[in-house]
């Protein structure tokens, strides 16, 4: 074929169409229907539609890019092109990467309703979590005592605080009231004859005598030693005037202590004939005590428990105050029975002991609090980044149906 042919064979070509084409066809260029068959193989969409049926031609054969005459007069359809689909492998491994997303979504959430039940639970225990101060009945030597429930107390005996009044001194105060009370019958019972004078004290600087019978303290009548404690300590005092009987004769000594001491159990110098496990505690002797109680206990505990000290003991004390008539049917039973030094020790012994599982309890608590809040961060950024893989796969699975 040379240029001379070429250019005489184009014009006729292109002025009519071939025989047996459809005017559809006709027009379309020669190329068409391949690239559009192509093209739709590649996207993957549906089969196109039918070619159209020319009585005597085939559906136009893409490789040839011509129509070819068919053997019979019906007309041929173009064969469907298979719509694009995921190997069955790949399906069925989509399905399970799917349920193992949602074990693990499953599982991450029921991690997260374990953490803020653990964080709860650590905060409700905190705010329930109280410190246990001793009670009466708690006492080793009232074990088989019936006391009398706290609903019960007795509000008489239990006397109003002042304003400002030192809690501590009123709790050892009552507590010397309830060991003054058991010890109230004996001496009440004894007289007051001095059976020895300590050396170097008050009553022998004043020439008190063994055999001497006290009758008058400070002009009042004290014919027993009952009477003579009460009135030497139940105020501070530094001088006191007593009036001994000896033999026939009435004397009044004076009682002197150097300035700035008052008269207790300890410095007046007078032995009566009482039993060395009842004692009488003045109200020197409480003061005394609760300094010597203050420096010894209550100030080396922190300062945010010596409060929570102070009015646990003043419960305690107001339980021996309103079970005085219970306690002193039992008073003298044993011979050392609850003295105020065994008290306070046991009280001061089992209050630590408590504050120190109080303390090991609340660090349980927050360290439990801590695991919780550390879990709960923890499930909450698992789930987070589930969440965003989640929604990227099913990003991507929308962008590829399109």
């Amino acid at each position: 074929m040379n240029l001379k042919f070429l250019a005489r064979w184009w014009p006729a070509r292109a002025a009519a169409p071939a025989v047996g084409v459809s005017p559809a066809a006709a027009t379309a260029p020669s190329q068409g229907a391949g690239l559009l068959a192509e093209l739709r193989q590649r996207l993957g969409r549906a089969a196109p539609a039918a070619a159209p049926s020319v009585p005597g031609w085939a559906v136009p054969d893409p490789a040839a890019g011509a129509p070819t005459p068919s053997a019979g007069s019906a007309p041929a359809r173009a064969p469907a092109l298979p719509a694009a689909r995921a190997l069955p492998a790949l399906r069925g491994a989509g399905q399970w990467l799917a349920a193992a997303s949602l074990l693990v979504v499953a599982g991450l959430v029921v991690w997260l309703a374990v953490a803020a039940w653990g964080l709860v639970s650590g905060a409700h225990g905190l705010a329930s979590l109280r410190l246990n101060t001793p009670t009466l009945g708690q006492f080793p030597a009232l074990a088989r005592t019936a006391l009398l429930p706290a609903n019960r107390l007795s509000p008489d005996l239990q006397r109003v605080l002042a304003p400002n009044e030192d809690r501590l001194l009123r709790a050892v105060q009552n507590i010397a009231m309830f060991e003054n009370a058991r010890a109230e019958s004996v001496l009440r019972a004894t007289p007051a004859v001095v059976q020895a004078v300590v050396e170097g004290s008050a009553a022998a600087r004043a020439q008190v005598q063994a055999g001497d019978t006290v009758k008058r303290v400070n002009s009042k009548e004290a014919g027993f030693v009952w009477d003579v404690y009460k009135l030497f300590t139940e105020r501070p005092v530094r001088l006191v005037e007593l009036g001994v009987q000896r033999g026939a004769e009435s004397l009044t000594l004076s009682l002197s202590l150097k300035d700035g001491e008052r008269f207790d159990m300890a410095n007046h110098g007078l032995l009566f004939a009482v039993p060395d496990t009842i004692r009488y505690i003045g109200v020197t002797d409480a003061e005394r005590l609760t300094e010597q109680l203050r420096t010894g206990y209550v100030d080396a505990l922190p300062t945010e428990w010596q409060r929570s000290y102070v009015e646990g003991l003043l419960g305690v004390s107001n339980e021996l105050v309103s079970n005085l008539s219970t306690l002193n049917a039992a008073a003298y039973a044993a011979s050392n029975y609850l003295r105020s030094e065994e008290l306070l020790g046991w009280y001061h012994g089992r209050f630590t002991e408590n504050l120190s599982n109080y303390r090991v309890s609340v660090e349980r608590l927050r360290a439990r609090q801590t695991e919780a809040l550390l879990q709960l961060g923890w499930s909450l950024l698992a789930l987070s980044a589930a969440g965003l893989i989640g929604l990227g796969l099913a990003l991507k699975s929308t962008w590829a149906l399109r």
